[in-house]
């Protein structure tokens, strides 16, 4: 169930890592607008409608916040959609786990009817999420850290196996520790589980980062390559470079494709935890 009213934000109701749900919310509920969209997300248009920021939570999202920002997260989003659809497809009992949910609309834009799905936060996302909707039998809340091992009672019940984590957009802006702790933690409890996750390689735009880290959001865990995961307890079954999709959509933002496909700044990987 949604509700309707509007949302005052101030800036210290959300700030750092979680005023960045508000700049992912407003890429999909913009792409909802466009005839060529990517993804069909009435619902982040409604929720984004509702927002009403004050001014230096909206000066903060504007810096932060570009045409490439947008395009990105929607290609990230459809991809990571994709998963879950191909996932339900192929298990009895699937359940859904997003960490770092923030205030995601997968839940709607993917609707898996019988699969359990889990939105895992901060206790403040999580506080700020339930302004926007009330959960039901098969949506549940989790406001913890990721790393935070609480979590995995709520999970009990469940086979690894049938579990999909997904990590949309959030671990790079982590300590490298706080990731080291969550792989950890899904090793020594989830092995068999599927985790979809993206990371940023050392080669994203020293600018980009630049805005994110004056506004409190540092990009904090980058990767020189993939190479780098082997350390983690998972196999990797297949990645995507995000700017390798949807070429015309970065040529309408003045990217030549050429150059493009020959840069790998963030790549989503879909793998299973062993």
């Amino acid at each position: 169930m949604h509700i309707s009213k509007s949302i005052d934000i101030s800036h210290k109701t959300l700030s750092g890592l979680p005023r960045t749900l508000l700049m992912t919310l407003k890429a999909r509920a913009e792409e909802n607008e466009r005839a060529n969209r990517i993804i069909h997300d009435p619902i982040s248009a409604e929720w984004f409608r509702r927002m009403n920021p004050d001014d230096e939570t909206e000066r903060s999202i504007n810096v932060m916040y570009s045409p490439v920002f947008q395009l990105a997260s929607a290609i990230r989003s459809q991809i990571y959609d994709s998963i879950a659809k191909g996932f339900f497809s192929s298990h009895d009992s699937p359940a859904i786990v997003e960490l770092g949910a923030g205030v995601s609309t997968r839940y709607y834009r993917v609707p898996l009817q019988s699969c359990r799905w889990y939105e895992l936060d901060l206790p403040e996302a999580i506080e700020f999420r339930q302004l926007l909707e009330t959960k039901n039998a098969n949506h549940h809340y989790l406001p913890y850290s990721m790393d935070d091992p609480t979590w995995v009672e709520a999970l009990d019940n469940l086979l690894p196996q049938n579990i999909l984590f997904i990590a949309e957009g959030v671990l790079f802006f982590l300590p490298p520790e706080t990731v080291n702790r969550l792989f950890q933690l899904l090793h020594t409890s989830f092995r068999g589980a599927a985790f979809a996750f993206d990371v940023i390689s050392s080669s994203f735009s020293p600018k980009a980062r630049d805005r994110f880290t004056a506004n409190d959001a540092p990009m904090q865990w980058l990767i020189r390559d993939e190479s780098e995961l082997e350390d983690f307890d998972i196999d990797i079954r297949d990645m995507t470079v995000l700017t390798h999709r949807y070429l015309p959509r970065w040529e309408e933002l003045g990217f030549n494709v050429r150059k493009l496909l020959n840069t790998r700044g963030n790549i989503l990987f879909n793998s299973t935890v062993v």
